[in-house]
């Protein structure tokens, strides 16, 4: 598999599994999908992120539902109607044959699908790291999802402020598109400055206080 970004803003995601494997894939993506978790039971935290800000975003695309149904007694024509309209399918039940069915209906279909055990799907949920200004995903290609979660922590806890970096690399951007001429001199300042650790010091005091700092050495 290779990673890719894909927008899905509006579309439908369906999950099958309440537990917390499926409360997991519906809190990535609440923020930007249509999801419908659908189980005999959910675990607490569903009841958590329902009634969230994450689940109340941008009108009607996004948010949350919850459909309780027991998925086992389910025919595959009754599966296969729950994920009709839908674009992304999850299948995070604790039972493998179910998930599998499940599997082979979204194939068919030619959904994106996510399968959390059993028969690998044609999409890996990973594990991501969000700022203001950028996404990071992670992924161990289903082998450790543990060992993702722990290297998404250790990235948030150890990674300096790419934020109010990628900001500040937007303004000198512009002002160097106004004040150099040549683009190779502006990759080149633009290089630099990430390479400065100064910079990145300079920064913990604010933008201005860096791009002071990348004038006088730099421009």
């Amino acid at each position: 598999m290779i990673p890719l970004m894909h927008n899905l803003k509006g579309k439908k995601v369906v999950i099958f599994g309440g537990g917390d494997v499926g409360l997991r894939k519906a809190r990535y993506f609440i923020g930007e999908c249509r999801v419908t978790v659908i189980s005999m039971d959910f675990c607490e935290g569903f009841s958590d992120l329902k009634g969230s800000g994450a689940a109340e975003c941008d009108g009607e695309n996004c948010g949350l539902t919850l459909i309780k149904a027991d998925l086992s007694a389910l025919t595959d024509e009754e599966l296969s109607g729950c994920i009709a309209d839908c674009t992304v399918c999850v299948a995070a039940t604790s039972d493998i044959s179910l998930n599998n069915r499940i599997h082979a209906i979204s194939v068919k279909k030619g959904l994106m699908f996510d399968n959390a055990d059993g028969v690998e799907g044609n999409i890996i949920v990973p594990s991501v790291i969000r700022g203001r200004n950028y996404s990071i995903a992670i992924s161990t290609g289903g082998r450790s999802p543990a060992t993702a979660r722990y290297m998404r922590r250790y990235f948030e806890k150890n990674a300096p402020q790419f934020d109010e970096m990628i900001e500040l690399q937007c303004e000198l951007r512009e002002l160097l598109k106004s004040e150099t001429e040549s683009q190779s001199e502006r990759k080149r300042i633009i290089t630099a400055t990430l390479d400065d650790e100064n910079v990145w010091k300079e920064l913990k005091n604010g933008k201005n206080t860096a791009m002071e700092y990348i004038r006088k050495v730099y421009l």
